[in-house]
């Protein structure tokens, strides 16, 4: 924690996998993930879904601003902080 807590930049990648059972099946879904910091006011997550088409949703922070995207939208929006 002490290191983390004084490091200046940060990333980091990985995935997070989740199994769902139901009576008759199971489903595994795989979420690739990125995140990067910069301190003291830079921030972005981004995760991706594969469906039909994969599709990513990133949320950043840019000093108070703090927005969100999701390409099935193709927007960004502002977040209230």
């Amino acid at each position: 924690a002490k290191v983390y807590s004084e490091c200046q930049t940060y990333s980091d990648s990985g995935s997070v996998t989740t199994v769902i059972h139901s009576e008759d099946s199971s489903e595994t879904k795989v979420r690739p993930f990125l995140t990067a910091m910069v301190r003291p006011s830079k921030f972005r997550f981004e995760f991706s879904e594969q469906h039909d088409t994969d599709s990513r949703y990133i949320v950043w922070r840019d000093g108070d601003d703090v927005l969100t995207w999701w390409d099935l939208n193709k927007r960004s929006e502002s977040e209230d902080t």
